[in-house]
């Protein structure tokens, strides 16, 4: 599956292979990696403002009552 993912359809996943993989499986305590493995940098970090900003944009990510964050607002939110 990631390599269908990589390239043509989600050019960014080639630099991210985690990208779009099942989460909750990749984080379980019988089949995934385990916490003391887990790594991130600063590349990973902007990587994820700029997919939730997208998402913002695209209207997927919207304030509501638990999270009214300001949609202009670059600095903070959403949570």
């Amino acid at each position: 599956m990631p390599s269908m993912i990589c390239g043509w359809l989600r050019p960014e996943s080639c630099d991210y292979p985690g990208w779009g993989m099942d989460g909750v499986r990749l984080h379980s305590r019988d089949s995934g990696v385990p916490p003391q493995h887990w790594c991130i940098t600063k590349a990973d970090l902007r990587f994820l403002r700029r997919k939730i900003r997208g998402a913002v944009q695209e209207m997927e990510i919207v304030p509501h009552d638990l999270d009214p964050f300001d949609p202009r607002d670059t600095k903070t939110g959403p949570n």
